[in-house]
This record gives C-alpha cells, sequence and structure tokens, in this order.
C-alpha cells in the first residue's frame, strides 16, 4: 500500500511498504491527507519523450558547433594552413 505518511511544506512523506519518500504535495488529488491510500499509476509518454530526445540532440550539436568546426571549414582551414607551412618549407 502506498500511504500519505505526512506533509511537510511542499512535500507528501510517503510511506510505500518499508519504504518512505517524499512526493510533491501539488501532485496529490485536492483533498488527500494524511492516512490516505494512494492508488498511481505510471504511463510511458512516448511523444513527450521523443520531443526531449530531439530537444536534447540539439543541445548536444549546438555544444558540439559551439567547439568544433564543420568538417568542410575544419578541412579548408587545415588545407590552408598546410600550404602556407610547404611555402615556408619551399618557398
Amino acid at each position: 500500500m502506498i500511504i500519505i505518511d505526512r506533509f511537510e511544506g511542499k512535500w507528501a512523506v510517503i510511506e510505500y511498504g518499508d519504504v518512505t519518500f517524499n512526493f510533491p504535495r501539488e501532485l496529490l488529488p485536492e483533498g488527500a491527507k494524511e492516512g490516505d491510500v494512494l492508488s498511481i499509476t505510471v504511463a510511458f509518454d512516448e511523444q513527450a519523450t521523443e520531443g526531449q530526445s530531439k530537444k536534447i540532440d540539439k543541445l548536444v550539436n549546438d555544444l558540439f558547433n559551439l567547439f568544433f568546426l564543420p568538417v568542410e571549414i575544419a578541412n579548408k582551414v587545415a588545407t590552408h594552413h598546410q600550404a602556407r607551412l610547404l611555402g615556408r618549407a619551399f618557398g
């Protein structure tokens, strides 16, 4: 059973067997009180997960592009520097 043991500010202290944990009070049904037995259903939100994944992918790509040049630009820079070095060595 999942039981509301007590409230501490914005948190409900929940008992589940031998374990207690904090749960946001605002997520409980209106009128929930100490001693109430809760029924909790957990569901997978596929659409929200996909959106979150895309958001994280964009952040990683933006961070990567901040520190590393795109391959095309990196190749041009490398070719330019190689030409300058060769010019110095043989020029």
